[in-house]
């Protein structure tokens, strides 16, 4: 071995001097020289034949007869080759377990009592440890969360020699229970693993499950929906075709859904300007003052949607151009990501024919009828003030009463006048800036001889002493007054009816209440509706056209205000209105 590690014979090296041949190890020969030790063994590294290697020297004593040293065995191994193969493999071992412990999943290595052998970081972290060495103190059968889990898969460890997505629950060294999934292998006496903590994968699938369910749950919904809607119901596309639609708007055009699905609603509904104009809806000159169309493209370029729209427009139905009356809402909704539109139509066109004919017939009527009552009660005034000779007690009790029924009849011709003006946009109202407590100090003059009838007096309680808004003197007057009569007709004898005058978030407020008989439940909703009353035969008694509350809230209204009332059994009712203060 020696003379191969120097590439010479044996007999070479014979009364060759030991420190010329191994000048290397000079120091270990004085030394085992000097010594008294049977044999030393090192490992040295040395610059030989112009590189570097490794040599295993061992250096051993051997005696003559009489036990004394006789010379030196020197045993010289050249392991260079397998000091490289060494410092391969230490580096190899350092870099895998260098990724095992930065890996995703945990992994390990266990005998079948469940002492850890390996164990990498992440498994560690998973488990809840700060350190791989604390995790090694419990061990993994610690960790499970049901001992059944661990029984299960020894038995199919030991059946099958492997197991793949082995799931089970793991509670943490700080209590935490987690889901994991798991792959192992028995390895001899051992166990090799690798566990994926799944809990949040777990949570993610059972959201979605629970997602996907209520999406398919509110999908049968939205079926369902368009399936009996009474009105006509329809889904677009951001292209404003149409995509999904129910029977009530198969009937309404009398088309199948064939004719109308993918098309634009002009040329599925059978528009006279889109059947006219070869290039279809939205083409023809005519299209670009289409309401329906300009709605429909406003709602999904503003993102606002419209509601109750009401449009006029003409269609070819069954090959006869009809003109109807619509309804259209829309609003843009979002789905699958994409940007559509929930489009829905009802044909008004009966009640705006209905609505024509009674405001025609309101108008002849109330026309027709306040003329001659206007001669009735001229007649009867003049009768009343004896113009015509002077009438006995009882003839004059029911001229009187005649007159009387005559300004009943004639206030609510007037109403019912006010009323279609207002509703068709005819009446013309007059605004200036003005003192609001000017005017409530004229009605309440006004009134004065009215509230003197019920037994109550009007008072104006301590407020701001200027308030200005822009009105229609005129028609806020009405308002005032239709309120001071109220208050005044069912407030109890003997009591005030208090006015307040106040400014509240900018807006001027007066308020008007009175001590008596509180609203009614059920005529709370609509007490702002036309010809609301109370109880009939109290309201007989009062007096009243059932339209005053009516006329109030369109004029407030139409002045950008508001109207309400408050009414409780303890502190009475009490009608107010807003209008915008002048800043």
């Amino acid at each position: 071995m020696f003379s191969a590690g120097f590439s010479e014979r044996a007999g070479s090296f014979e009364g060759t001097d030991l420190r010329e041949l191994c000048p290397w190890f000079d120091d270990e020969l004085n030394s085992f020289f000097t010594g008294d030790g049977e044999s030393v063994s090192f490992e040295k590294n040395v610059e030989f034949g112009g590189e570097q290697r490794c040599f295993n020297v061992i250096l051993t004593r051997f005696e003559n007869d009489t036990g004394k040293s006789s010379g030196i065995f020197i045993c010289l191994e050249d392991i260079t080759a397998r000091k490289e193969a060494e410092e391969i493999l230490t580096k190899s071992e350092f870099e895998y377990r260098a990724i095992l412990d930065k890996m995703l999943n945990g992994v390990y290595k266990t005998n079948l009592d469940g002492d850890y052998v390996y164990a990498n970081e992440r498994l560690a972290q998973i488990f809840g440890y700060d350190s791989v060495d604390e995790l090694f103190q419990d061990g993994i059968v610690a960790r499970y969360k049901n001992i059944e889990d661990r029984e299960l898969l020894l038995d199919i460890l030991k059946k099958d020699g492997s197991v793949e997505r082995f799931e089970l629950d793991i509670v943490t060294k700080g209590g935490e229970t987690k889901n994991i999934v798991l792959n192992a292998i028995m390895d001899g006496d051992n166990i090799s693993g690798m566990m994926l903590d799944i809990t949040d994968l777990r949570k993610f699938r059972e959201e979605l499950q629970n997602a996907l369910g209520e999406a398919e749950r509110q999908r049968a919904n939205w079926q369902a929906i368009f399936r009996i809607a009474p009105i006509g119901m329809l889904l677009l596309d951001e292209n404003l075709r149409i995509i999904q639609l129910n029977d009530v708007v198969e009937r309404m055009f009398s088309r199948g859904s064939e004719d109308i699905l993918g098309e634009l609603p002009g040329d599925g509904f059978g528009c006279i300007n889109s059947i006219d104009d070869p290039g279809g809806c939205g083409s023809g000159p005519a299209c670009e003052s289409c309401e329906i169309r300009g709605a429909l493209q406003n709602v999904f370029n503003s993102g606002q949607p419209v509601y109750d729209k009401e449009i006029r427009k003409s269609f070819f139905i069954d090959g006869v151009e009809k003109s109807i009356w619509l309804s259209i809402s829309a609003e843009p909704i979002i789905i699958d990501g994409r940007e559509h539109m929930l489009f829905t139509m009802d044909d008004v066109t009966l009640r705006k024919n209905a609505e024509q004919m009674k405001n025609d017939f309101v108008g002849v009527v109330s026309h027709e009828l306040r003329t001659p009552l206007t001669s009735i009660m001229g007649s009867l005034g003049l009768l009343s003030a004896g113009s015509m000779g002077k009438l006995s007690g009882e003839a004059l009790d029911l001229v009187d009463i005649a007159y009387r029924n005559g300004e009943r009849l004639l206030d609510l011709i007037n109403d019912i006048l006010d009323i279609e003006k207002m509703e068709s946009g005819k009446l013309i109202f007059d605004t200036r800036p003005i003192d609001l407590l000017v005017l409530v100090r004229q009605s309440i003059e006004d009134n004065y001889a009215y509230a003197q009838k019920y037994d109550v007096d009007f008072e104006l309680l301590d407020g701001p002493d200027s308030v200005e808004v822009e009105v229609d003197p005129e028609r806020l007057l009405q308002v005032i007054t239709n309120l001071l009569a109220n208050a005044a007709k069912y407030s109890d004898s003997g009591k005030a009816v208090g006015v307040k005058v106040s400014k509240v978030e900018g807006f001027a407020r007066v308020g008007i209440s009175n001590e008596g008989s509180v609203i009614s439940e059920e005529l709370r909703d609509k007490i702002f509706e036309k010809f609301a009353q109370g109880d009939s035969s109290d309201s007989r008694k009062k007096g009243g056209t059932g339209l005053g509350l009516a006329i109030s809230k369109m004029i407030v209204e139409k002045h950008g205000g508001r109207i309400g009332f408050e009414s409780d059994e303890n502190a009475g009712t009490t009608f107010y209105f807003d209008l915008p203060l002048i800043e």
